[in-house]
């Protein structure tokens, strides 16, 4: 799936992985990566850890550089703006 979201950005899509908390906000972890949740800060409690299936529209957020170089080790990543979501499992 982490390989076929470069030629769906600005598509509306459904990803299917696990609802977790990171330091930059709610993510749905896919093959092991962030698909950010944009307007979620963080999953409820409840949902931590469970399978969801989000859809939104996906958009690309470059790694932040500085001086040509990526700050704190971040990578590029992925997000659903306008999301909504459901537990799958």
């Amino acid at each position: 799936m982490w390989e076929d979201l470069q030629s769906r950005l600005d598509e509306h899509v459904t990803v299917v992985g696990t609802a977790q908390n990171a330091a930059a906000g709610a993510i749905v972890s896919l093959d092991g990566r962030p698909v950010y949740v944009s307007e979620l800060e963080q999953w409820p409690p409840e949902l931590v850890g469970r399978n969801v299936e989000v859809s939104g529209v996906l958009v690309f957020y470059p790694a932040p550089q500085a001086e040509g170089r990526t700050i704190h080790k971040l990578s590029d990543s992925y997000g659903l703006k306008d999301a909504s979501w459901s537990v799958t499992g």
